[in-house]
């Protein structure tokens, strides 16, 4: 079964190859932003004035602006 995978694996990535196409690549769910020390700390206190953390306050900040320009 893992020699089956393998095999799939590579012809996906030499049909990509030969097409010109960038393979799709997973994506963790994680990332770091850089925003200056200012910044984050106005995020961060907000995030607080609204109860939340500042990962969540982010993440409905993203999720929101991304569902708008679907």
């Amino acid at each position: 079964m893992e020699k089956e995978f393998r095999l799939a694996v590579d012809s996906y990535l030499e049909t990509c190859k030969e097409t010109g196409m960038e393979p799709k690549k997973p994506f963790k769910g994680s990332f770091n932003v850089r925003i200056g020390e200012e910044l984050h700390e106005k995020a961060a206190k907000r995030a607080g004035e609204i109860g939340k953390s500042l990962n969540d306050y982010i993440k409905d900040i993203v999720k929101k602006d991304t569902e708008s320009h679907a």
